[in-house]
């Protein structure tokens, strides 16, 4: 007999569960008198630990989406064609300096003041975004554009998200070039 204690607590939360089981092990010899063959011990035992991995990683995937209906995300959207340093640089230090729990990267399908100038596709954008993010747990990609398809508009990207994450905080990010034109952006009043 074996028992097996596993622990799950969210660092930022500090909200934990542990779960204890005890499992049967077949040990030759230990109960050589009994009528119960060993496969069927061994079969217990592992539906047991099985159930166990179950609860374990049920609890936190209810706490990481209780993390993330809170979120502070920040939304920086374009075309990333290619994603370069400067465009990482500038989500990292957003999210540092505004405190933010990420900062989605967020490739366009078909930009509407640039016309048909991307060189790759939408998928190729979006999955050059990935790969540059990849290292960074600060930094996540969203294919909400690309799914949805055809001409990104900023206020529908945001209601998307909003309907994503519910209760979250979304900080759009933007460049002076591009705010300075929002009058000329799809329903600009929902923006402000």
């Amino acid at each position: 007999v074996a028992q097996v204690c596993v622990t799950y607590c969210d660092e930022e939360t500090e909200q934990g569960v542990t779960v204890t089981t005890i499992l049967a092990a077949a040990v030759e010899g230990a109960h050589a008198e009994s009528s119960i063959p060993p496969v069927a011990v061994g079969l217990v035992a592992f539906a047991g630990l099985m159930a166990l991995l179950f609860i374990t990683y049920a609890f936190r995937a209810l706490v990481l989406a209780t993390r993330v209906t809170n979120a502070r995300i920040g939304v920086l959207g374009g075309t990333f064609d290619p994603i370069h340093i400067g465009h990482l640089v500038v989500a990292s230090e957003v999210c540092a300096a505004l405190s933010l729990d990420t900062v989605l990267l967020v490739p366009t399908a078909a930009q509407p003041f640039k016309g048909e100038t991307s060189r790759a596709s939408a998928e190729q954008r979006l999955e050059m975004c990935r790969l540059a993010t990849a290292d960074d747990d600060a930094l996540q990609v969203s294919d909400v554009d690309v799914v949805r398809g055809g001409v990104t508009y900023t206020v529908d990207t945001l209601t998307d998200l909003t309907a994503q994450y519910p209760g979250a905080e979304l900080y759009f990010i933007g460049g002076a070039d591009a705010l300075a034109r929002i009058d000329e952006w799809r329903e600009p009043e929902r923006l402000r």
